[in-house]
């Protein structure tokens, strides 16, 4: 016996073979999720996003960075202009 199964883009055929009936059903794959109506597989819905804290630096390790970032920037500089 030969079937043709026509499900769409992103769907797999689930056959099912019964004694009296044989039939199948298309399943969405990859995270879709199937329509309402069972016409065809969907992207679903975006996920909120989890709330983040805005990270903040106490004043004294703020004040370092910005001298290690400015004693950096200007040993490259003078590297790369005078360095050869």
């Amino acid at each position: 016996m030969l079937l043709l199964l026509a499900c769409r883009r992103i769907q797999v055929a689930l056959l099912h073979f019964f004694q009296t009936d044989p039939s199948f059903e298309c399943v969405c794959q990859l995270g879709t999720l199937m329509k309402d109506d069972g016409s065809a597989c969907v992207a679903p819905p975006p996920t909120k996003p989890t709330p983040r804290p805005i990270p903040t630096l106490p004043p004294a390790q703020k004040v370092v960075a910005n001298v290690v970032t400015r004693t950096a920037s200007t040993t490259i500089i003078i590297f790369l202009r005078w360095g050869g």
